[in-house]
């Protein structure tokens, strides 16, 4: 995907999706402990798809650009109507985040 926005002079801008504060994984055992046994997996591969997003990007960094929602920007439980899904509030604070990064990006020559 990142090499076909390449070959269309267009850089690939990929985004971690951040999750519900009580789902945060700082220390596995205590992140995980008040989150009922079956959200266990999901958080899991979230946060295992959020890193392998972040790699892939960093490795095609000549045509892509990661922006860690979900490692800097901080969210609170009224950000979210559950684990995943934003709030009409917490739209605005993601949108306004994304907004920012994407002000300081600089396109990579040879785009």
């Amino acid at each position: 995907m990142i090499d076909f926005h390449k070959a269309n002079g267009e850089l690939a801008i990929l985004v971690s999706q951040p999750t519900h504060p009580r789902a945060r994984q700082h220390d596995i055992d205590d992140a995980l402990s008040p989150v009922p046994a079956d959200m266990r997996s999901w958080i899991l591969a979230l946060a295992a798809m959020n890193a392998a997003t972040e790699q892939v990007c960093r490795e095609r960094s000549y045509a892509c650009y990661f922006i860690d929602v979900a490692g800097k920007l901080p969210v609170e439980t009224s950000d979210f109507y559950d684990l995943a899904h934003t709030t009409p509030s917490g739209s605005r604070k993601l949108g306004r985040f994304i907004s920012r990064q994407l002000q300081t990006l600089t396109v990579p020559s040879g785009l």
